[in-house]
């Protein structure tokens, strides 16, 4: 009697950690991932960000997002390595500092960091350059803008800054 006791009491407890087992390994596994995509996502999921000081999104969020959890940064690439090493869960930079070092050895180097979500904002550059009827600068003006739209049209930024971008890669991501 004894025996039979022991042989059911065993399983019964190899049973109870079989189903313990499996229960926390569905449970583990269908626990949904957190989506980012927009700002809002992502300081109500209560994210903690790295921005470079002084930049427009640094300003953005120094009117808008004052309760965001912010670290700030020197410079971009500091974002990117704050952001590899753990410091933050997500980094902020402009889209061409992306484009340039996402496939950098030393800010990505087992490409695990991945653009997501949706630009913060956007903005534009230009030459700093006025017209003035007293300099002729209103021709040259004119000329400038005439070349950077035909560079536009028939692709000529897309195919330096690609070049560009080519000659910075150090490891080839998927």
């Amino acid at each position: 009697r004894l025996m039979v006791f022991s042989i059911c009491f065993l399983s019964l407890i190899m049973i109870s950690i079989y189903t313990a087992n499996m229960a926390s390994f569905l449970i583990i596994n269908n626990t949904p991932q957190v989506e980012i995509e927009d700002i809002k996502d992502a300081i109500n999921s209560d994210k903690h960000i790295c921005l470079w000081v002084g930049s427009s999104t640094d300003d953005y969020f120094r009117r808008f997002h004052t309760d965001a959890k912010v670290t700030r940064k020197s410079n971009p690439i500091k974002v990117l390595s704050a952001v590899r090493e753990g410091e933050c869960d997500i980094g902020i930079v402009a889209r061409s500092t992306w484009d340039t070092n996402k496939r950098n050895e030393a800010y990505n180097p087992d490409c695990n960091l991945a653009w997501v979500g949706r630009p913060v904002s956007s903005n534009v550059g230009a030459f700093v350059l006025r017209d003035s009827p007293d300099l002729c600068s209103s021709l040259l003006h004119k000329v400038f803008s005439l070349f950077i739209l035909e560079m536009k049209d028939d692709d000529t930024f897309t195919k330096i800054w690609e070049k560009y971008s080519e000659s910075l890669v150090s490891v080839t991501c998927k």
